[in-house]
């Protein structure tokens, strides 16, 4: 296989899984959210704890990278992102 088509190849399943990933993430932010309003007495999304609690935890989940995003080549120890190491 070639060099380019192999770089075609991982650049299409790296967008796919990452879109994979983004949508399982939104599917189940709104099922949360939409779980905390049925369940509030005013059924409602204002002044409404449980959504803001909701939003915060996955902003910090979401916001912090995960360890398994990086890698450590073995030529020169150092980290680099998984994109780079697709591409590179």
């Amino acid at each position: 296989m070639s060099h380019h088509i192999r770089k075609l190849v991982t650049g299409v399943l790296y967008i796919f899984a990452w879109s994979v990933l983004g949508s399982a993430v939104g599917v189940s932010l709104v099922g949360l959210l939409s779980q905390a309003v049925r369940t509030s007495r005013r059924r409602s999304f204002k002044n409404n704890i449980d959504v803001l609690i909701i939003i915060a935890a996955y902003g910090i989940v979401v916001g912090i990278p995960a360890p398994f995003l990086s890698v450590v080549t073995r030529s020169n120890e150092k980290k680099r992102s998984l994109r780079r190491w697709l591409f590179a």
